[in-house]
């Protein structure tokens, strides 16, 4: 059965057809950290970012503070960076998926601009 905000959607959506824009799929592994002091969970995340204008890797670290204190996260978190030559992605996979339909419309609106440019220019020389 569907989930209480899933049976609400249906119902403001009603007949109106649903259009997926992105989609993102990849795996997950996940490992446990107990330093004694606390409990973190690193996730390595590997896939893709799917969109009608592109696609994008996903290759991503995740780290998170199960139990503990945040500054040990921190510290877990640059040692890992300075290690395996890791840098900070501020976007989620959604943000990251919605840039890239951005681009796509700026460089398709950007060709078809350019496409009526020469059609102008042809007709112009004749």
């Amino acid at each position: 059965s569907e989930s209480e905000m899933g049976e609400e959607l249906m119902e403001v959506l009603g007949d109106e057809k649903v259009e997926c824009v992105l989609e993102t799929r990849f795996h997950r592994k996940r490992f446990r950290i107990d330093t004694g002091t606390g409990i973190f969970e690193l996730s390595v995340d590997k896939g893709v970012i799917l969109t009608n204008y592109g696609k994008e890797p996903i290759f991503e670290v995740e780290l998170e503070l199960f139990s503990g204190e945040t500054d040990e996260l921190l510290e877990l978190g640059e040692q890992l960076q300075e290690k395996y030559g890791l840098e900070v992605q501020e976007l989620s996979k959604y943000a990251r998926g919605i840039e890239l339909i951005k681009k796509g419309k700026r460089e398709a609106k950007e060709a078809a601009a350019a496409g009526r440019e020469q059609a102008a220019q042809y007709h112009s020389e004749r």
